[in-house]
């Protein structure tokens, strides 16, 4: 089994779009574990950097303002790098899920490891993140690996594998939409039940 370095390596191929690497990675059996390693590694850094960060604002709005709550605020974060990991290697599991149903709906000949490990390695890219500016550029090359690791698993064009990529989205983002339409119905059905005008009258009342 390849060593966390060479797990590194092989990240970095990956995420410059190398077609050998990424099939590589997903043929490879034995990187299952490390890839998991990988995420679980690369999502506590991540959250340790962001905790030190927010502890770094909360202090300095604290001094300024004299905020109380900063050592509940700390214990919160604490928690959160503790459970970064597991969050972040469930959340890879779930994501390759989804969109190894959309690969399989457009014909993919892909296995689901085969597109969990080198998304995993892809992983990798989060360790920037967390940097204001760049984390824009992030989030647009990760959709671009994506798309590469569907093409090369799946045998895609490029075309068909940012279909695969947009099917989920879609989905999810029309999900949401209506989500919202259903719990504003509710909402303002429940004001009209209450008396409608005395509602909101009494809503902004409090909310002064």
């Amino acid at each position: 089994m390849a060593g966390l370095g060479d797990v590194f390596k092989n990240a970095l191929e990956v995420v410059k779009l190398k077609d050998d690497a990424i099939g590589k990675v997903a043929k490879d059996e034995s990187a299952t574990g490390m890839t998991v390693v990988l995420v679980a590694v690369v999502s506590l850094v991540v959250a340790v950097i962001g905790y030190f960060m927010s502890m770094f604002v909360l202090g300095a709005l604290g001094s300024a303002f004299g905020l109380p709550g900063l050592g509940a605020a700390a214990g919160m974060g604490i928690i959160q790098v503790v459970f970064a990991p597991i969050g972040a290697i469930i959340g890879l599991f779930i994501m390759t899920g989804i969109f190894f149903l959309s690969c399989l709906v457009l014909g993919g000949k892909g296995k689901y490891m085969e597109m969990f490990r080198p998304l995993g390695h892809a992983y990798v890219l989060q360790l920037i993140s967390w940097i204001p500016i760049v984390s824009f550029v992030v989030a647009i090359w990760n959709i671009v690996v994506m798309v590469k690791v569907f093409k090369v698993v799946h045998q895609f064009t490029t075309g068909r594998a940012f279909v695969a990529w947009l099917i989920p989205v879609l989905v999810l983002m029309v999900f949401a939409i209506v989500l919202v339409v259903i719990m504003g119905a509710a909402f303002f059905g429940t004001l009209a039940s209450m008396g409608g005008t005395e509602a909101l009258s009494g809503l902004a009342t409090y909310m002064r």
